[in-house]
This record gives structure tokens, C-alpha cells and sequence, in this order.
């Protein structure tokens, strides 16, 4: 099978897992966008390997992914932009279970594929606020409502980064205010 088939059924399997999480089939969708992504990165590493040589100073397949070599080469560009595609896919399914970190690494990958992947960066930034990293959570939140500031997802995911940055700023508050009566009653020597 040459690689253009390769993405081709790639792509149909991609569609196949769209379609069980659309149906609220979670795990057989993540199970095709597992398949797909460990799939996919194996052909196109053996592909690249086989085609050409890695850019030197690159030490690794993603690194290479984004080099200049590959972005000339139609096919594997598509399979670049499917395989991020995928990885953010399975983000969106490990939402859906609320696996944080897991999250989080996936859409990484993603992102290392495509960088300016607005929802693998959504994602990411949702993954961020709910594990507690508010400052990465702002900094993805910020650049996404740069880009499209009527992005009524966005909004939201800013209004809950507000609140709990509010939040962490009455517990902060009262940690020190707690502290300084302590230290104010206590006897001086």
C-alpha cells in the first residue's frame, strides 16, 4: 500500500471515529483516533526515513515533520495535518471523561504537529484551567480571542478563568490575613 492509500483509509478511519463520538460512542471513538494516530505517525516515520534523509541539528519524526523537506511534499503534509487532527480528536474524547492530563498531552502532540491548531489550543487552554495552570490557561485564552475575539467558546473558557482567578485570589487573601492575625497575637519576647 503506497502512502497516498495509506492516508486515504487513514482519513476514512478518521471519519469513522468523528461519527462514534458524534453518536456519544466515546470510547470507539477514541479507540479509532488511537488506531489512526499510532498508525499514521508509523507510516509517515518509515516514509520519511525511507525518503529522505532527517534535516541535520533534527533529532526526532516530529521535529522533522516540520521541516521544509516534508512541507513540500503534499501527501505528507496532509498526513502531518491529519495525524495533529487525530491527536486533538482523541483530546476532545478524553474531555469528555474529564482526563486532564491526559489531555493535555495529546493536544501537545497535537500542537507540535500544527502549532496554530485553534482546537487543539482550545483544548489545551480547557485542560490548563481545569488542572489549575491559570497562566498557561490565560496565555492560549488570550491568543485564541486575539484571533477571533467573537468566539463565543472562548468567551466562556475566559468568564471561568476570571472567576477562578477570583477565587484563588479570596483564598490567597484570607491565607494571609489568617497568617497576619496569628502573627499579631502572638506574644512578643
Amino acid at each position: 500500500m503506497d502512502l497516498k492509500a495509506k492516508l486515504e483509509k487513514g482519513i476514512e478511519l478518521k471519519s469513522a471515529g468523528n461519527k462514534a463520538f458524534s453518536s456519544n460512542n466515546i470510547k470507539g471513538g477514541m479507540a479509532l483516533h488511537v488506531f489512526l494516530g499510532s498508525k499514521v505517525s508509523i507510516h509517515v516515520t518509515i516514509s520519511v526515513c525511507s525518503s529522505y534523509e532527517l534535516p541535520p541539528g533534527t533529532d526526532n519524526i516530529q521535529e522533522a515533520m516540520g521541516s521544509q523537506t516534508i512541507k513540500e511534499d503534499p501527501v505528507k503534509l496532509e498526513i502531518k495535518q491529519q495525524t495533529a487532527a487525530c491527536y486533538s480528536n482523541l483530546a476532545a474524547c478524553l474531555i469528555k471523561d474529564e482526563k486532564w492530563p491526559k489531555v493535555i498531552d495529546y493536544c501537545k502532540k497535537a500542537l507540535a504537529l500544527e502549532p496554530q491548531n485553534k482546537k487543539a489550543n482550545f483544548r489545551i487552554a480547557q485542560a490548563y484551567l481545569r488542572t489549575g495552570k491559570i497562566d498557561l490557561a490565560q496565555e492560549k485564552l488570550q491568543e485564541l480571542a486575539k484571533s477571533d475575539p467573537a468566539d463565543a467558546a472562548v468567551k466562556r473558557e475566559l468568564a471561568l478563568l476570571k472567576q477562578k482567578d477570583k477565587i484563588a485570589t479570596v483564598k490567597e487573601k484570607k491565607i494571609y490575613k489568617n497568617m497576619f492575625e496569628r502573627m499579631s497575637k502572638e506574644p512578643e519576647n
